[in-house]
This record gives structure tokens, sequence and C-alpha cells, in this order.
């Protein structure tokens, strides 16, 4: 373990205002540079899988984006970096949590569920969610259901049919066609 007296130079210092806007609606237009969706009670971020999110965003021509899916204050999925595409403003996002590298800088409620739209450069001028569709693993793994107590029955009826039926079959077929030829 090191120790000692560390110190770090800061080279610039950015403050951002906030002003939150409760809106009814899933469109928003003005500038800003962060998007904080509600989406209810906190959810469980265990077997979280993949979160699917359709958006339309436009914005200044240097914007670059990070969608964010977050639990309270952790992330528990994010997407890449996306820039606005020139011939559709729809974007469906793909976040993961293995792609989980960073946070934005504004969260939801504490209580709450949220999608984070963050712009690394630039603004956002417009922007609208139209999906949200999250996916989880199954809650027992495949090797848990091949071994469970009410496939014993099935697995002794296919040993049995396999292992002594089917060549005990098999030797009487071909003693048959054996004798036969003779």
């Amino acid at each position: 373990m090191i120790s000692g007296n560390f110190s770090m130079k800061l080279t610039a210092l950015k403050a951002n205002s906030i002003v939150a806007n409760k809106i009814e609606s899933n469109q928003l237009n003005g500038n800003f540079t962060a998007v904080i969706a509600d989406l209810g009670p906190t959810i469980q971020s265990q077997g979280l899988f993949q979160v699917f999110v359709g958006l339309d965003i436009k914005g200044s021509t240097d914007l670059s984006y990070v969608p964010y899916f977050i639990s309270g204050a952790s992330v528990l999925a994010q997407g890449f970096t996306y820039i606005p595409k020139v011939a559709t403003t729809y974007e469906l996002a793909l976040l993961q949590p293995s792609f989980v590298n960073s946070s934005p800088l504004f969260v939801g409620k504490p209580s709450s569920s949220s999608i984070v739209v963050s712009a690394k450069t630039g603004e956002m001028t417009f922007f609208r969610l139209n999906s949200v569709s999250i996916r989880f693993l199954s809650s027992l793994s495949a090797p848990a259901q091949a071994l469970s107590p009410s496939n014993y029955q099935l697995l002794l009826f296919y040993y049995f049919i396999f292992l002594f039926v089917a060549p005990a079959g098999m030797i009487v077929l071909l003693v048959k066609v054996f004798r036969d030829e003779e």
C-alpha cells in the first residue's frame, strides 16, 4: 500500500446551471445538456440483461450523447456514445450493464429508475422518448432447469429406452435378418 501526499493539477473547471422542468409529455424543445426521464419506482438490477431506448434527438452540429439507465444513484446500464444521424433523428440505443464506464452529471430521484441522456459535447435542441424496453435474464439457469425434480422421471424413462430397449431391439432385428439369409 502506498501512502504519502498526493496532488492533482486542475486544468479546467466548469459549472452547469440546473433548471428542472417537469413536463407531462415525452417531448422537449429548447437548449439543454441532459434529459432525465423518470420511469417510476426503482427497478431491481439483479438479472438485468439489456435496455433498448428509442428516441428522437436533434442538436448542435457537434452534439454527441450517451444514454444511461439509472436506479436511484446507481448506473445499471450504459449505451455507446451516439451522434445524430443525417438522414433521420431516430435512434434505437442499446444499453447494457457491461458497457458501464462512466456516470452522467445528473441523476433522477433516489427512489426511482430513470433514463438519462447526457450530452458529452454540444447541446440538444429537441428530444422525444419513443420507447423503452427492459430485458432481464431468466430467473433459472439452463442447468438448474434441466435437473429439476419434475424432470427426473422423464430422464429415467429416456435412459431406460436408449440404454436397454433400443439396443435389444437392434439385436433382435439383426439376428432375424441374418437367420433369414441362411
